[in-house]
Order: structure tokens, then C-alpha cells, then sequence
């Protein structure tokens, strides 16, 4: 009998399989005609993106300035470059682009600067009409230049609120609108030229009011945005806006400060590959130590703070993973070829949460999550990431259970509830804490490491997000000197590596015979043990007056409580109680402490007996058997 295949694709609104087509994607051209931005004022230079999306709608031919290191990343590119000339005299971008391809706006829509919903419903409408939004003044100026005589619509007084002016969008411009990407921003995104030359809907609402929040669900109802759609540019409370549209299973690619993206939107797209991680043997005593860059998943990051960090001649000099946006690998090749070719052996890039859209799993819609994680696990793979971050999204959790079951990913640095120190592996993906503390600068960084107690027992694991904006320009030199001082102050005690290697590293130890037996006796909070040594309970809280440290807390003498943990100054004390089976002849007792203290047992809460002390000088407290 002959057997044969059939392939059968099913089509789900808005929503596609595997890396590729969720982004609008522009023609390419052979030229980039290049103008200069930086002189003129907001309102030009809103004109100015728009009139910039209005031309590489036909072909991606206009590429805007808008900081120097712009023009370094067009000559990636390849492509041959022409500057248009300027001249003196006000807005000379602006006058310099329209007079070179003024032949291509058929009208010119004036808005009120003082009413911005008449902006974005102007700049959508010339989107879809061959025209561009301007004010009066701007009006005036190309008119009497350029003896410009195409139609003029006003739209500064159609409507009597943002709300009314949202519902006529939502009639007459949402349903052409292109339904890929949905943008929201402020005056001073440069998303602007991406919005029109996709004709997609944007628009700026409150995501805080009530009213406001009403009219964004309407429009993404009316427009039939669902999972795969992504929400970008920056709205003006980033949480809510995530929150929202999760709901209907809308992801977040923050992109407010993101430039031309209509230009770069038009290079073919790609997928790329990195090598694996490899363990090294983990030692006991020894703190494993993995830096991370915060804030890859935003674009303009990613084309701005991270790519200026990437110039410092220090890169290399110690291992740091640099997170990016797989959106990229549509939306940007030539920005992800460049980070792709210019790595070091100690440079690695991986995934920013949540892998190929920010999204809040404890809001997503539950019946359209199994549909992102089939996307993500796609982006994220063909972006050649093995590492990234996991936000909002409590562990343990079935929404957790399915993130590790599907993600390509073999580790995953965790960014939401307290979930300690010690190494969980889950489904085999490897999960660390993220953060010891957020840190934003090379002191802190330093006396966070600096913290963390060596394990006579165990090897110790650490990841550290480092917050990028805060070490520019130098952020690889800072950290090497942070490196350099804790092997001069600790001898022998750290060992950094890049993310990937990390996540080996400790899966490969707990993995072993001495982790099996490591993970068995605990290395944290205190385990009941029998007399033959076998395990029958454990308790293990953060201590920040959580339910699971309150189930313990005997007496408390004046303790006080900060966002991380608890404290005790001059006199004050607090005592933990923990009820022993009567066979119990031994139990360990492991605490991460810093400070002046002294640490006593006792079994009948009269005679006490120190068994640990701590200063300032060594902060560190190992395991007490008790």
C-alpha cells in the first residue's frame, strides 16, 4: 500500500505560524536619500516622519537623521547614499525632503498642536490618502515655498473631544488600516514614519482613565487585533497598557525612541544561530556569576543606549550578556547583523522578556496562550538565543509549566515572585532569579556580589541584571573593575560566565551525584532529618514578613522590614520556631545574612547557644547543624 503526505494549513485571524510575516515590511530600495532632522522643530519633524513613512510606503528610499550614531548604522546598510542639501532658515530638514519629493503629496492636513487627537487622525488619514499632517505654520511655509497646491483639509475642529475624534477613526480609518501592529506614543516617538508607511492605526489615549480605556478596547475589538498583533511605540503608563491588551492577546514591543523604522523594515529578514552553552565543573565554595544588560527588549535601546555600549574598548573583558528583541530579526537585520558579527568569545546575546513580545502572562488571555508560546519558541529559536528573561509570570504556576514546556530556551532568568537562590530546573530549562538587587551602578554591583556567601556545601549561582542606561559609556570597563575587585577582596571565590555556560554550568551540577545529594540536604532554610537520614520536611521563606515566614515567626522584638528582608537594629532581636519530630536528632540551618549579628538556638527557649556570628567585614553565614 502507498502512503502519502498532505499538508493542510489552517488560517487563524491575525495570527501566523512560525518566525515570520508579524511585522509590516517595506520594498527596498537601492538608494537612501538622506536628511537631516536635528534642526528642525517638533512640529516639522513630525511632518517630517510622516512625509519620511509617505515615501518608503512605494519604496524604502528615506533614511532621517536624528542622532549621529544613525548615519554609522546607514553605512551598515550597503546601500548607496545621497544627502539632500539644506539650507539656513527654519526647519531645513523638513523643506529639504518636501522639496524633493513634494510631487508625492496630494494633500496637506492641519491639526492643532493644543488637541493632539487631531494629529494622529491627520497623520492616519494622509497615511491612507497621500498626505501628511502639519500645522498652520508649517502649512503656510511649504505652500509659499514650494508653491505647493494640492488639497488642504483642516481637521482642528471636526470634533469636540478625543473621544468622539476616536470613534470617526474607528468608522472611517480603522477598517483600511493595515492590522499587523498597533501604535500608541507621544509627540515625541519617532515611530511615526513606521506607522505610515505600514498604515497602521495609532493613537494616544490614557490607559489609567476609565473613559479613555474604554475607547482603546473599542478599537481593538472593532480592529480584530489578536495574538501575533504587537502593541508599539510607549504608552503613557507602560504596565496598564500591557495589562489591557494582553486581554485579547496583544504583546507589547516597546519602540518609543525608535527611528526609522519604515527604512530599516524594508532588508530581507533573517534567522541566526549561536553556539550552546558549555558547563564548566562547579566547584563548592565557589560563586558562579552571570552579568546581564537590562532593556534589550525595547527597540530603541537596542539602536541607541545598547548599541553605543557595545563601542567601549573594554568589551570582552569579562562576560556579559546583551539582551535584544527578536523582533529584529524582521524588523532590523542590519542592526542584528551587526551585534551578530562584532561579538567577542565573551559576548552573548539573549532573549528580553518575554522572548518575542512583552507580554504579562498573568493577564494574557489563558486560551490564547498556548497560541504565543507557539510563536515565541519560534522567534525566539530563529533569533539564536539559548537565555532570556521571564517577567510577570509567578512560579510555580501552570502558566510557568507551559512557558518551560514549549520555550527553546535552556534557561530562563526569572523577574516576578521570590522564587530564592537555589537552582530550579523545570521541564529541563534551568531558572534563576534575575536580580540580587537592581542595580544601577558599579558600586552596587560590586556590594551585591560582594553578599553573596560561599557554600562550603555547594557551589553558588548568581545572575545579575546590571540596568544599561546607567553605565554608558563605559559599562564593560565599570564591570571588569567590579570583577577585578572582588577577585583581589575574595580570592578564589568567583567565577563569571556568560549566560548560556551559566545555565550549563548549574544544570550539569545539579545534574551530578554531588548535586542530587546537594539539592537533597538543602542548602537553604532548615530540613527536618530522621535518624537514618532521610528528609521529611523543609522550610524555606524569604524574610520580609511573607505568610510562609510568619507561619514561623515565634516573637518579634522590635524587628523592622525593608523591600528585601528583615532587620534588627541596636537591641532588637526576633526568634524563628520550628517544631522537630521527637526522632529528630539533626537539622541544618542555612542563612543569607549581612550585618552585625549573632545567631542562637535553643530547645527550650531558656538556654541559648550562638552558632553563628556576622559583621561587616564578612557578611557571610554558612550552614549550622542544630
Amino acid at each position: 500500500m502507498k502512503h502519502f503526505t498532505i499538508l493542510i494549513m489552517i488560517a487563524l485571524p491575525h495570527f501566523l505560524f512560525g518566525a515570520g510575516g508579524l511585522f509590516q515590511k517595506m520594498k527596498p530600495g537601492t538608494h537612501a536619500y538622506v536628511v537631516d532632522g536635528r534642526q528642525d522643530g517638533l512640529d516639522a519633524r513630525l511632518s517630517l516622519q510622516a512625509l519620511q513613512g509617505l515615501i518608503n510606503q512605494e519604496v524604502a528610499e528615506v533614511y532621517v537623521l536624528n542622532d549621529q550614531h544613525h548615519r554609522e548604522q546607514l553605512d551598515l546598510a550597503g546601500r548607496a547614499i545621497e544627502a539632500l542639501p539644506t539650507t539656513s532658515g527654519k526647519h531645513p530638514g523638513l523643506r529639504a525632503l518636501f522639496g524633493r519629493f513634494k510631487q508625492r503629496v496630494q494633500k496637506l492636513n492641519v491639526y492643532d498642536p493644543e488637541k493632539d487627537w487631531t494629529f494622529y487622525l491627520s497623520l492616519m488619514d494622509g497615511a491612507q490618502n497621500h498626505g501628511i499632517p502639519v500645522t498652520k505654520e508649517v502649512k503656510d511655509m511649504l505652500v509659499a515655498q514650494f508653491d505647493w497646491n494640492g488639497t488642504i483639509v483642516d481637521f482642528r475642529n471636526r470634533w469636540k473631544d478625543r473621544l468622539e475624534a476616536y470613534d470617526w477613526a474607528i468608522e472611517s480609518l480603522l477598517p483600511p488600516a493595515e492590522k499587523k501592529v498597533l501604535l500608541v506614543g507621544s509627540y515625541h516617538m519617532r515611530m511615526f514614519d513606521y506607522a505610515v508607511a505600514s498604515r497602521s492605526f495609532v493613537f494616544w489615549l490614557d490607559f489609567t482613565k476609565d473613559r479613555e480605556i474604554a475607547q482603546i478596547e473599542k478599537i481593538i475589538k472593532a480592529g480584530g487585533y489578536g495574538v501575533g498583533v504587537s502593541l508599539m511605540g510607549y504608552a503613557n503608563n507602560g504596565d496598564a497598557a500591557n495589562i489591557l491588551v494582553n486581554k485579547f492577546g496583544v504583546g507589547y514591543v516597546t519602540s518609543d525612541f525608535y527611528a526609522n523604522g519604515s527604512f530599516w523594515a524594508s532588508f530581507p529578514s533573517k534567522t541566526y544561530t549561536q553556539r550552546k552553552g558549555k558547563a564548566v565543573a562547579a566547584e563548592n565554595g565557589k560563586v558562579y556569576v552571570s552579568l546581564i544588560w537590562s532593556d534589550g527588549d525595547n527597540l530603541q535601546f537596542d539602536q541607541n543606549m545598547l548599541y553605543k555600549a557595545w563601542k567601549d574598548p573594554s568589551r570582552g573583558s569579562i562576560p556579559v550578556g546583551t539582551a535584544l528583541s527578536p523582533a529584529l530579526q524582521e524588523l532590523n537585520t542590519p542592526l542584528m547583523d551587526y551585534f551578530y558579527d562584532n561579538r567577542t568569545p565573551n559576548d552573548e546575546l539573549i532573549a528580553g522578556p518575554c522572548g518575542f513580545q512583552f507580554i504579562y502572562t498573568v493577564h494574557f488571555k489563558k486560551e490564547l496562550y498556548p497560541r504565543w508560546l507557539e510563536l515565541n519558541r519560534e522567534w525566539v529559536r530563529d533569533a539564536g538565543f539559548h537565555t532570556g528573561s521571564l517577567w510577570w509570570t509567578r512560579y510555580p504556576s501552570p502558566s510557568y509549566d507551559l512557558y518551560t514546556k514549549t520555550t527553546a530556551l535552556d534557561g530562563i532568568f526569572h523577574n516576578f515572585n521570590d522564587i530564592g537562590n537555589e537552582v530550579i530546573v523545570e521541564n529541563g530549562v534551568g531558572i534563576f532569579r534575575e536580580y540580587i538587587t537592581e542595580c544601577r551602578d558599579a558600586e552596587s554591583v560590586y556590594r551585591d556580589l560582594a553578599n553573596v556567601p560561599a557554600n562550603p556545601m555547594a557551589p553558588e549561582f548568581r545572575a545579575q541584571k546590571v540596568i544599561q542606561p546607567y553605565f554608558l559609556p563605559n559599562g564593560y570597563a565599570m564591570l571588569k573593575g567590579v570583577a577585578d575587585r572582588l577577585h583581589r577582596d575574595f580570592p578564589g571565590k568567583y567565577v563569571f560566565l556568560l549566560p548560556s555556560d551559566f545555565v550549563a554550568s548549574a544544570k550539569q551540577y545539579y545534574d551530578s551525584p554531588a548535586g542530587k545529594t546537594a539539592r537533597m540536604s538543602g542548602t537553604k532554610g532548615i530540613k527536618k532529618q530522621t535518624a537514618l537520614g532521610q528528609a521529611i520536611e523543609r522550610a524555606d521563606f524569604p524574610t520580609r514578613n511573607t505568610p510562609e515566614e510568619r507561619r514561623f515567626l515565634h516573637h518579634d522584638n522590635r524587628s523592622n522590614i525593608d523591600k528585601d528582608h528583615r532587620f534588627a537594629d541596636q537591641q532588637a532581636s526576633w526568634t524563628y520556631r520550628f517544631d522537630l519530630p521527637d526522632d529528630t536528632h539533626r537539622a541544618s540551618l542555612t542563612l543569607d545574612i549581612a550585618g552585625h549579628y549573632l545567631v542562637s538556638v535553643s530547645a527550650d527557649d531558656q538556654a541559648w547557644t550562638t552558632v553563628l556570628r556576622s559583621d561587616k567585614v564578612n557578611p557571610q553565614i554558612g550552614r549550622a547543624h542544630v
